[in-house]
């Protein structure tokens, strides 16, 4: 417990080594109660103002992320290499091994397909 909060306030307060998250995954990120978010090398991550997090919640901020890309909102896939959602206190948190470059793979899927990739990512 005491890595996964100190790795978290890292993130909070590393915010002058931050890279700038594209203003499509901004917008994404705004459509969720969020604490915090940063982008670091490669790892986008997000502190949601709920007391916990599951798959679920982490697929769908995944999609999202994706979706901008197919609706003409686009950035450059290798900022992004990972996505971390953590829960309010910084004790749990989903952690998704895939970016840009996964979201790619999204494009000619179902939404079932799609789903079950996105979860095949989710770090066990």
């Amino acid at each position: 417990m005491k890595k996964t909060l100190f790795a978290l306030s890292l993130l909070m307060t590393s915010n002058a080594f931050a890279e700038a998250i594209p203003q499509p995954i901004l917008e994404v990120i705004n459509v969720y109660q969020h604490g915090s978010f940063g982008l670091d090398k490669g790892v986008l991550s997000m502190a949601v103002k709920k007391p916990s997090v599951n798959e679920d919640m982490a697929v769908l901020f995944f999609q999202g992320i994706c979706n901008t890309q197919y609706v003409g909102k686009t950035w450059n896939p290798d900022l992004v290499k990972k996505v971390v959602m953590f829960n309010a206190s910084g004790e749990q948190q989903i952690t998704i091994n895939g970016g840009g470059q996964e979201c790619k793979k999204l494009g000619p899927m179902n939404m079932d397909e799609s789903d079950k990739y996105i979860k095949s990512l989710i770090q066990k």
